[in-house]
Parts: structure tokens; sequence; C-alpha cells
């Protein structure tokens, strides 16, 4: 779930699609306001998008006019050789709030199962992990809007089955929680720091892995910056990094 920035929305992804509309992937939006005044029920419900298929993760951009989703499988596309294509989506924030079904502006090949999506600081990349590719993707945010079918900045290769990621050192770096979800013998489980500006260089970025437990999955940070969360989901726990010991 996505919060809008006034946090008047939530958008929710639907993972699993909506039984009552028949959909195999949406982002509802529900109006927060009119639920904390007249209690919770399905008049909150404003409507929804349709994406494609396995819609799990959202992001809205920092100033608040985009909203980016991902799809784990594009529409009309298929399992290929084990992986998934999935696809990264553009929204009309404002749109979305008001007739949601009209608010997708377009969107573009994310490697194989994309999963989660973040916005850097500063607005001008986003980022994807790619978890069927074992990849952290970067687009233009310019060009998500203005070209129809944008490649990406970079790719960078990161451990294995990647899921959450989350920016540290003001955008510097990006760290991406490699699950290894599906239990893949000899692959690689923990964190992959990555300098981003170095990857946006179109040179070799990965500054190292941090151990973690089984599954690393989200993130979050200390509300001064200083202190990583990370929830490893197998293993029943949470671990806390300090971000000035990332290389």
């Amino acid at each position: 779930m996505t919060v809008s920035p006034d946090d008047r929305y939530a958008f929710v992804s639907q993972e699993y699609g909506d039984a009552d509309t028949g959909h195999r992937g949406d982002i509802e939006v529900f109006d927060l306001r009119q639920a904390l005044r007249s209690g919770f029920d399905t008049s909150d419900v404003i409507g929804s998008l349709t994406l494609g298929q396995a819609v799990v993760g959202s992001a809205h951009s920092p100033k608040g006019r985009w909203l980016y989703a991902t799809s784990e499988i594009a529409p009309g596309r298929i399992r290929t050789a084990g992986a998934k294509h999935g696809e990264l989506s553009v929204i009309d924030l404002a749109t979305l709030e008001s007739t949601p079904a009209k608010a997708l502006r377009g969107s573009v090949p994310a490697g194989c199962d994309p999963v989660r999506v973040a916005p850097s600081p500063d607005g001008k990349t986003v980022w994807v992990t790619a978890r069927g590719s074992n990849a952290l993707l970067a687009f233009d945010a310019a060009e998500l809007t203005t070209d129809p079918r944008p490649a990406p900045l970079t790719t960078v290769q990161v451990g294995t089955a990647p899921v959450g990621l989350i920016f540290v050192r003001g955008g510097s770096r990006i760290i991406t929680a490699d699950s290894n979800r599906f239990h893949t013998p000899g692959a690689t489980t923990g964190l992959t720091v990555v300098d981003t500006r170095t990857a946006l260089a179109g040179k070799p970025a990965d500054l190292g892995r941090i151990q973690t437990g089984a599954f690393p999955r989200e993130f979050t940070l200390s509300p001064d910056g200083k202190t990583l969360l990370v929830s490893d989901h197998d293993s029943h726990q949470i671990q806390a990094i300090d971000t000035a010991t990332l290389p």
C-alpha cells in the first residue's frame, strides 16, 4: 500500500486480483478521510485501475505527481523459461484519486518479475528490483512520461531474487534485499550495496554484500537515517544496520 502525500488516499495493490471484477491485477483507491468520518465500508472505495498480473510494488514521486507500480507479468505475456516478463507502470496521481480507471499514463518492460519500485530522492530516476532477473534497473523518470518505450538507463546484477530496495546516504547508495525466496542452490542471499552515481555512469557499481538471515524482504530507515532496519522473513527477525558502516 502507498498513501498519497496529503494522507487522504490509500492505493492498495491487489496482487491476486479483484474477485468482484475478475481483474488479475488492480490498484484500488480508498478515501481515507471519508473512512475515518463515517466508518470503513465499501463506500470508501473510489475505484480501481487494472494493470498487469501480480501488481505488488508502488511508490509515488517525491513531488506527488506520479505513482509508479510494478506488475510481475505484463498483460498478454506468459512465463518463459521459468521467468515472467513484467512491467513498470506510470500513473497520474491526481487522476487516480478521482477517476482511477483513466489514470494510466503508460507502461514499460522492466525485466522478469519486477516487484518493488523506488524513485530517487531528487525524482530524476526510478529504480526497480527485477526478482526473476536478479537485477536492479534504473529508468529516467522524464522519459517514462515522454518516451513510449524507454530502455533502462542501467542494469546492475545483484544477488538472487531481489525484493526490497531502499536509498541511504541521501540517495548515493541503494540497497537491495536479495531474498533467495525460492531457495536456489548456490544462491546469493543478503543485501547488495550499490553506488547509484557509478551505476548511472555505466560502471561497475556493486560495492559488496551484507549478511542477513533467511529471506531478507523489506526495509525502513530510522528518522535520523542512521539505522537501517531489515525484515528477515524466514528467520522471523529484524536486523539493525548502522548506515555509517556501509561501503
